[in-house]
């Protein structure tokens, strides 16, 4: 009896209680509060990690993500093997659809309540974000005619019916340097009052003192309380290079603040995919002071 207490069967195999841990990462698991994929013990993070790339295997091997063929799916068929990030005219692929609503009934990774509003979120175009480099020379006039152009009481505009918001800055970038507006690329082009806006965004890219960077990019090399002037950084995951140059920005800013004509530190930068690395040596080759 002794034995079979010990003992403990999940999915197709037995396990000794004390050897049941999590299939990726090896952790101890309480039989109860783990998460099976493909019949295999996970602890929570690695399960979701684990589910989302099993469903994407079979998706790639035609599968669709899914077991039946009930409505959306069609086992893999042709709406489920399209790729179109523009989900704003057309329902989002229905394999997609699947996979986070099974995340979200079998394993509670958020509310199934909100999966609705959940899609609706993400067929929102994203905004057109960039951020003023804050080592060229010009960053403070740069900045001070948006703040000129945008004023505060004259915020939204009407673009075929729906309400935009004109450019401001983004709350939590700091000196007002990174910037936000709701109106997207096609109407900046098109739309006669944005002309001269989307001219003078081209034209600062172009010279280095602007980059287009999404909002959450901007976030991680803001972590870094400081950085000095001399300090080395290490990253590992660095393509396309939005985050990469911005690191090496502070450290321009910071030899700056310091009085100091050069940097010594250096970021060093790889990723694992050959291919984006390339747009990553483009990026960071760019005109501009931090290059």
């Amino acid at each position: 009896d002794a034995d079979a207490d010990a003992l403990l069967t999940f999915g197709n195999t037995t396990y000794h209680r004390a050897c049941f841990s999590c299939t990726a990462c090896s952790r101890k698991l309480p039989s109860e509060k783990c998460i099976s994929v493909d019949n295999r013990p996970y602890c929570d993070g690695c399960g979701r990690r684990a589910f989302i790339a099993s469903r994407m295997a079979a998706r790639k091997r035609g599968g669709g993500g899914g077991r039946g063929r009930g409505r959306g799916g069609g086992g893999g068929g042709r709406e489920d093997r399209r790729v179109d990030s523009d989900w704003t005219q057309r329902a989002p692929p229905a394999a997609f659809l699947r996979t986070y609503k099974t995340l979200a009934e079998e394993h509670g990774l958020f509310d199934v309540e909100e999966f609705d509003a959940f899609v609706d979120v993400l067929r929102k175009p994203l905004p057109t974000t960039w951020r003023v480099n804050a080592a060229c020379g010009a960053a403070n006039v740069i900045k001070q005619r948006l703040l000129a152009t945008f004023k505060p009481d004259e915020r939204e505009v009407v673009i075929e019916g729906e309400r935009h918001l004109l450019p401001m800055p983004l709350p939590w970038y700091p000196s007002d340097y990174g910037w936000h507006t709701t109106v997207g690329r096609n109407h900046l082009r098109k739309v006669v009052g944005l002309k001269p806006l989307h001219r003078f965004l081209v034209a600062q890219e172009e010279s280095g003192n602007i980059s287009r960077q999404e909002a959450v990019s901007m976030v991680p090399p803001l972590m870094f309380a400081t950085i000095k002037s001399h300090y080395k950084i290490l990253d590992m995951c660095a393509a396309p290079g939005s985050k990469t140059a911005q690191l090496i920005e502070r450290l321009q800013v910071a030899a700056i603040d310091e009085n100091v004509a050069t940097p010594t530190g250096v970021v060093v930068a790889n990723d694992s995919d050959f291919k984006r690395c390339h747009t990553l040596a483009h990026q960071v080759r760019r005109p501009g002071p931090h290059r």
